[in-house]
């Protein structure tokens, strides 16, 4: 079964997790979203930066953040997340 996150909350996630990872405001103002189709199903999304990609995968409820040489930087689970809550969980 999919798991298909609210795409606000998902956008938000994203870039939570882009500025983690180093990303500027203006970098992440000008992120490119794509909509991933496989065998004519939505698939899940991709989001680019200059330096970042992070890309969620609905099958899995995953979103992973890689460099642009895609090296893997961190995973996270998008069930039942938003960017607040994560970073509050990251905090703790």
């Amino acid at each position: 079964m999919s798991h298909q996150p609210d795409p606000a909350a998902l956008l938000e996630l994203v870039i939570a997790g882009f500025l983690r990872h180093g990303a500027t405001d203006e970098e992440c103002h000008a992120l490119r979203e794509t909509i991933l189709i496989r065998d004519g199903a939505y698939y899940g999304r991709s989001f680019r930066t200059t330096r970042l990609m992070a890309t969620m995968i609905a099958e899995t409820g995953c979103v992973q953040f890689h460099t642009s040489s895609g090296d893997l930087l961190e995973s996270l689970s998008t069930v039942g997340e938003t960017a607040s809550s994560v970073e509050l969980r990251k905090a703790a």
